[in-house]
């Protein structure tokens, strides 16, 4: 469950429709946002490189 991404986004859309969570509000914000510039980061560099694009 700690590292569990889905388990966290999940979590924090209900907190925001009931106002209950199950896990520290915290550490979900850390993870996501650690996903999303570490993934928009990995996907922005592929662009750069053209990986697997053909000519």
């Amino acid at each position: 469950m700690r590292l569990n991404p889905f388990f966290y986004f999940v979590d924090g859309l209900r907190y925001t429709m009931l106002g209950i969570s199950e896990s520290n509000m915290i550490v979900g914000m850390m993870l996501t946002v650690g996903l999303i510039l570490g993934l928009g980061y990995w996907v922005w560099y592929l662009f750069k490189i053209g990986y697997k694009i053909r000519e």
